[in-house]
């Protein structure tokens, strides 16, 4: 059973997963933001005075980029789960000699991961609440605040590296030990717990919980004001057509 769940049904969920994100990217790579805008532009009468690249570049929804860089950074945790889990099973319970990057590289996909996330979320509650201090980002100043994000996460993990290292037993096997590093109560203390709690534990979720409880109210808000204006809409288009029936009424009376 252990065998079944982590070697070949493990290795359909990657490569279906895979497939998933490389066909979102393309079709969010590949879309025609520059028509949709065309169309939206000819039914509200804008004015199109900026170049046809630069107005491509304002036309592209902002929230497409962001789900890309998850889409990425998704494919990259499938990866994780193909070494972590299938190809092991799949050869007999042989890690290799890349096991020791399995800390490192988790670590860094996991905040990566979270923190893309979060800014996705603040970026949609800047959308809401401020859209034009929102508008003033470029699509090429998010690129870099996302690769800024996975920088960040790339130099956080890089400890996790050197908490373990490959040695060879007598019979030329290898196995894991743990470094010097591990036993250090400092860094236990400072970067195992306190990092953890502040950078991939509980700190982002409580950033994603917040960012998402005030999206909620917001459009909960937005979703009350469009119902009542929608409300006192119909209730004006029916006064209106009382009227209307009423001068039609009183013309044939008086006729």
């Amino acid at each position: 059973m252990p065998y079944i769940l982590n070697g070949p049904l493990t290795l359909s969920f990657v490569i279906v997963g895979t497939t998933l994100n490389a066909l979102t990217v393309y079709v969010l790579s590949r879309h025609n933001f520059i028509r949709q805008a065309s169309c939206r532009s000819n039914r509200s009468s804008i004015r199109r005075s900026e170049s046809s690249g630069a107005y491509y570049g304002q036309t592209k929804p902002r929230i497409y980029i962001y789900l890309m860089w998850l889409s990425f950074i998704d494919t990259t945790l499938l990866l994780s789960a193909l070494f972590m889990y299938s190809l092991p099973a799949l050869m007999n319970g042989t890690l290799g000699a890349y096991i020791h990057f399995f800390p490192f590289y988790y670590l860094l996909i996991l905040t990566a991961s979270v923190w893309l996330m979060c800014a996705l979320m603040i970026d949609r509650y800047r959308s809401l609440c401020s859209p034009l201090t929102a508008r003033q980002l470029s699509l090429n100043t998010i690129h870099r605040i996302l690769f800024i994000i996975c920088i960040a996460a790339l130099c956080f993990s890089i400890p996790r590296y050197f908490e373990l290292e490959l040695r060879l037993d007598d019979e030329n096997q290898y196995y894991l030990a743990q470094t010097d590093l591990v036993h250090n109560q400092i860094y236990m203390i400072g970067y195992r717990i306190v990092g953890g709690l502040m950078f991939y534990s509980l700190l982002p979720y409580i950033v994603l919980f917040a960012m998402s409880s005030r999206v909620w109210f917001v459009l909960r808000a937005a979703a009350k004001a469009r119902l009542k204006m929608a409300a006192q809409q119909h209730v004006s288009g029916c006064t209106d057509s009382e009227m209307i029936l009423l001068c039609v009424m009183a013309k044939f009376l008086c006729s």
